[in-house]
């Protein structure tokens, strides 16, 4: 009760007000120049992913061998679209609602600056949050188990990694990363050690709990078991080692978007290695509990892509959809948020990452050719990558807030209305 009162008291009612009056005013421009030659509507909201997830809430799992397959997708956000009886249009406005939610209780719990509320609010690929898909449920459950961690209400963490891990695949995922972050916890204390070990293994124990909870769900259904895992196939995803340059489902015109992730997610995998060395050389110094667990995913999230993610016409590895996976998420944006504080961005820190970002584009072959798309990919990863730079720079950040804000607010609309025409983002 004590956390829903604080939440009614300081909930940023109006930089959520002005961010949604923002969207609204900007979307009504490019509708009226034509820009935008269409609005969101039940019919073309479900593309894609969406299409899977109305095919469960229409006639449940099924399963037909040799071919994809909905056993692939979780139950948790379709089974609450058909409890709803809501339209396309009308569970994209419940998503939308209960994002902003997130990012207020994200502003409440975790301290962040209005003025970077304001860009992480505007990410272009949280658009995702806004359509028939899992990323708002996912993006709200995972809030609630980071508050159960900050506030030492585990009780609160089990509940929001249970709905999570019934909402996506993360608890597949989940035992490195809580391996990793968890470890980061251990100290020289023997009574702090046995309450992290605790907690460690009722999560771990959480998130094979759902996944049994997932099997007989769809097992009830379709009288398979386990299945899902071999679905993936049908896909392209396979285990192996990548195959170069990196690509992605619309080539060049999309891998800016993707390969903006990749950045994030190999810098991620950078840091989890760099916090690992340091636990090993300092054991008694204790990380938070939130950033590492954030790391601990984006790495572990790019580290299938690399390695179990489907291969091209061409012979290379896509990227396909790792910008959902990484910038849809409250671990990229407690990840950002954390090199966003005053001090943490130095010129150890920028050299570093200039230095993932030249390995993403030469990974990518974004520096193969001198064409005019590989000049516009690199200038756009270098210009984008560089705007959080100068952000975190507060002889900058005044200046460039505004301009990154509506540029954000810009692209991300724009992604939303290639999105309901039917083209592919992820």
């Amino acid at each position: 009760m004590k956390l829903v009162k604080s939440l009614l008291v300081n909930f940023p009612i109006w930089q959520i007000l002005l961010h949604v009056l923002t969207l609204s005013l900007v979307y009504s421009i490019l509708l009226y120049f034509n820009i935008f030659n269409s609005c969101p509507h039940n019919s073309n909201l479900v593309q894609w992913d969406s299409g899977w997830y109305k095919s469960i809430v229409d006639s449940g799992y099924n399963y037909v061998p040799g071919q994809q397959s909905n056993l692939a997708f979780f139950p948790l956000f379709p089974y609450l679209w058909k409890a709803l009886s809501a339209s396309a249009l009308a569970i994209s406005l419940f998503n939308f609602f209960i994002t902003m939610t997130s990012f207020a209780l994200l502003f409440k719990y975790f301290k962040l600056e209005s003025k970077y509320f304001f860009v992480l609010m505007s990410t272009p690929s949280l658009f995702f949050c806004f359509v028939p898909y899992t990323e708002a449920l996912f993006f709200l459950f995972s809030t609630l188990m980071f508050i159960g961690f900050e506030v030492k209400k585990y009780w609160l963490s089990y509940i929001g990694l249970f709905l999570a891990c019934l909402t996506r695949s993360v608890s597949m995922l989940i035992f490195p990363i809580i391996l990793f972050s968890f470890f980061l916890q251990l100290n020289f204390n023997r009574e702090n050690n046995r309450k992290q070990i605790t907690q460690a293994l009722m999560l771990i124990a959480i998130s094979v709990l759902s996944l049994v909870v997932v099997f007989y769900v769809q097992y009830a259904q379709t009288g398979v078991l386990f299945e899902m895992f071999g679905l993936q196939k049908y896909w392209g995803r396979e285990l192996g080692l990548p195959k170069f340059y990196l690509t992605t489902w619309g080539g060049f015109e999309l891998l800016w978007l993707d390969g903006l992730g990749l950045f994030v997610g190999v810098s991620a995998i950078g840091i989890a290695l760099s916090m690992f060395i340091h636990k090993l050389k300092n054991f008694d110094k204790v990380p938070s509990l939130s950033f590492s667990f954030s790391v601990g995913y984006l790495a572990v999230i790019t580290a299938i892509a690399f390695f179990y993610s489907p291969v091209d016409a061409y012979g290379n590895t896509s990227l396909m959809s790792h910008n959902r996976y990484i910038f849809a998420t409250i671990y990229f944006f407690l990840f950002i948020s954390h090199y966003l504080k005053k001090g943490t961005i130095n010129w150890r820190s920028t050299c570093f990452f200039y230095t993932i970002l030249l390995f993403v584009l030469v990974i990518t072959g974004g520096l193969s050719d001198f064409t005019l798309t590989h000049f516009e990919y690199l200038l756009i990863l270098v210009l984008y990558s560089s705007s959080y730079f100068l952000l975190a720079n507060e002889k900058y950040n005044d200046y460039i807030l505004i301009g990154l804000y509506l540029l954000n607010v810009t692209v991300q609309l724009f992604l939303l209305n290639s999105f309901i025409n039917g083209n592919w983002i992820g």
